[in-house]
Order: structure tokens, then sequence, then C-alpha cells
């Protein structure tokens, strides 16, 4: 069950979405798609190296805000 979703600051807000949603019993948190732009949904990068960068600045900012780290991520 999903108890708490949140929006952490450093992301882009896109109405009706939400980046981050996590989940009661098992801890498992939800992160939407992250890619390069920024909290005003600007692109950051002018290379795809630091787009990249900036996707998975994102993605650590996204997991931050719900505690759980790199190390916590499924790889399938």
């Amino acid at each position: 069950m999903i108890t708490d979703r949140i929006d952490p600051p450093g992301l882009l807000k896109i109405p009706e979405i939400v980046n981050v949603s996590i989940a009661t019993g098992t801890r498992i948190v939800h992160i939407s798609g992250q890619t390069s732009v920024d909290v005003e949904g600007k692109v950051v990068g002018a290379t795809h190296l630091e787009q990249a960068r900036r996707a998975f600045q994102n993605l650590c900012t996204a997991l931050d805000a719900s505690g759980a780290t790199l190390a916590d991520v499924a790889i399938l």
C-alpha cells in the first residue's frame, strides 16, 4: 500500500504525477522516470553525458528524499 507521495525539491513537478511514492510493509519506493531536466523543466546539459549526469543526479535526489541510496536500487 502506498502511504506517502513526495515531490522532492530540485525535481520538476508535473501536475497529477508524483516523482516518488513510498509503500508500507516491505519498504518499496517507486520513482518516476527522471530525465535531464531542472526544477523548471528546462533540459540541463549540452551533451548526452551531461544529460545522463543530471538524470542520475535527479534520481539520487529522489532516493535521498525517500531515505534510500543507490545501493538500495534493484537492477533487473
